[in-house]
């Protein structure tokens, strides 16, 4: 005969009139959950601590007493209240007191992760209902150009889905990408615009950052003129991302409606050249935000690099259809969206082996991580721990002298930079060497003009401005996206034009130029 089975010993008590039964050892929470009977409580987590201030929401009756039902294990014959006017009453007193100290609701996880701060669950909820317009009317109170967004977001939002607990995030950006196909591309989507203020705002640049900034204050009223030194408007979603990321006919209908809300558009026009901030100021504008955003590539720094093709070029070359021949082999140096895309590019080039080299591990690239595993998929290859020594021509190819490299010991600042390690050179042979480092400032628009020489430069030579307004040092001077920031997403440079449009919008109506409020809390209480 087998050994007699175990049984666990059960007890039996009455909750609100109901008679139950549970095993001994548990919870009076616990025990009623197991029977579908709800006790409000705020604190409770299971098989966590108990919380140093408990809520006290949970307090019910035993026996003509109150406990807490998260932390009072149940014993046999219990008679249990959890609902009567005097616990109701309490709950509510307790929720009041609680709320006098808690000043906002918190947001979910994917609203404060995406850096434009888009109500996430909001339009999700709107499109699960089919309202679609008012699911894009809900975005773009935050992010202006979804339909470019939707193509090229790193989706940070997704990353803290808190559905991944379950099984796998929601399809946040393909949600965003249909309530715009659905909304937008029969045209009923019309933009509400305040009535004219007669206030007239400057911008130099016409990328994202600039035709966001351009968007929210044309929004309010205010008159907008957008300079752009390109023929076409659309900056690094044109001219630095990729034709089979970025269709250049959703690019052109998505700008088309901004423009179509009244704005004024000089392309050719170069700052520098054409103007200079003192000239515009004399042209009546106000306010200028400066959203240049930064097209020049960091140099390579090892014997032979002149024959290394810059990156940013090549991919400006690729936008304007131009016909490119990369051959076979192809090495890309850098870890930089840059990369990246001169790599997807080059494939689709026809080049059967594609490299990046990089050296530092893969998770220090500055490129998403998300756009490194797309290229692994089309069967990029990613050489990590190596830098380029040399490289020269050879037979009608180029040829690359390869270290592999160790971290050096920290510095006073705690870092380590990549160093050569001795005796172990390698030997690359291939067609195309590409740049891949990606952008960096130069400073060069303080020789524009008497206004251009008072800006305050940051470290990295781009204009240094207040992170929350993109105030400048200079009074109705603004700077955002790249031309401050220095390289970032696309999503990221569209929150630095909208931030600028709302400061601009103060400054312009005689008020204070505040920050927002903290994105960490919804402060409207419900309202």
């Amino acid at each position: 005969m087998g050994a007699p089975q175990s049984q666990t010993k059960a007890v039996t008590v009455t909750i609100d009139g109901q008679q139950i039964s549970a095993p001994v050892g548990i919870s009076i929470m616990e025990a009623a959950r197991q029977n579908n009977i709800e006790i409000p409580h705020l604190c409770h987590l299971p098989g966590k601590k108990d919380s140093p201030r408990p809520c006290l929401i949970c307090l019910v009756e035993v026996d003509g007493k109150r406990k807490r039902a998260c932390r009072t294990d149940i014993e046999d014959g219990m008679d249990i209240t959890v609902n009567n006017k005097e616990l109701t009453a309490h709950r509510k007193k307790r929720l009041v007191e609680l709320s006098g100290h808690h000043y906002g609701d918190c947001k979910a996880p994917c609203n404060l992760t995406c850096p434009g701060g888009i109500n996430v669950q909001g339009y999700i909820n709107l499109i699960a209902k089919g309202e679609f317009e008012a699911a894009l009317r809900l975005i773009k109170e935050q992010n202006p150009l979804p339909g470019i967004v939707c193509r090229v977001c790193p989706r940070f939002c997704e990353s803290r889905c808190r559905r991944v607990l379950l099984d796998e995030p929601i399809a946040i950006n393909n949600l965003k990408r249909f309530a715009f196909d659905q909304s937008y591309r029969n045209g009923d989507f019309k933009e509400e615009i305040a009535p004219a203020t007669g206030h007239k705002v400057a911008v130099i640049g016409g990328g994202p950052a600039g035709l966001s900034c351009a968007y929210y204050l044309r929004k309010q009223g205010h008159d907008v003129t957008i300079y752009e030194s390109e023929n076409r408007l659309g900056g690094m979603a044109r001219y630095s991302i990729p034709n089979f990321k970025m269709p250049h006919e959703e690019l052109d209908m998505e700008i088309d409606s901004i423009i179509n809300m009244g704005l004024h558009v000089r392309t050719g026009k170069q700052w520098g050249r054409d103007f200079n901030l003192a000239r515009l100021q004399e042209k009546g504008f106000e306010s200028i935000f400066i959203a240049t955003g930064i097209a020049h590539q960091k140099a390579q720094e090892f014997p032979g690099s002149h024959l290394v093709q810059d990156g940013l070029a090549f991919l400006r070359r690729l936008s304007s259809d131009k016909k490119e021949n990369v051959g076979d082999k192809v090495m890309i140096v850098g870890g930089t969206k840059v990369a990246i895309e001169v790599a997807r590019s080059a494939r689709r080039l026809g080049a059967r082996d594609v490299t990046i080299i990089f050296p530092r591990a893969k998770v220090e690239m500055s490129a998403s991580q998300r756009d490194i595993r797309e290229a692994e998929k089309e069967g990029i290859q990613f050489f990590m721990m190596a830098q380029p020594l040399s490289l020269k021509k050879d037979d009608g190819s180029l040829r690359m002298e390869i270290a592999r490299t160790i971290l050096s010991e920290p510095d006073k600042r705690g870092r380590r930079v990549p160093v050569p390690m001795e005796d172990s050179l390698l030997i690359w042979k291939g067609a195309t060497v590409i740049n891949g480092l990606g952008q960096e400032g130069t400073g060069e628009f303080v020789k524009y003009g008497d206004i251009e020489t008072q800006l305050t430069l940051s470290p990295s030579k781009t204009i240094k401005s207040n992170i929350s307004t993109m105030a400048t040092n200079i009074d109705n001077i603004f700077a955002g996206g790249e031309a401050a920031s220095g390289a970032r997403s696309v999503i990221q440079v569209v929150d630095a034009g909208r931030r600028a449009a709302f400061a601009i919008h103060q400054n312009l109506t005689g008020k204070p130029i505040e920050k927002p409020a903290d994105g960490r809390l919804n402060y409207t209480k419900g309202k």
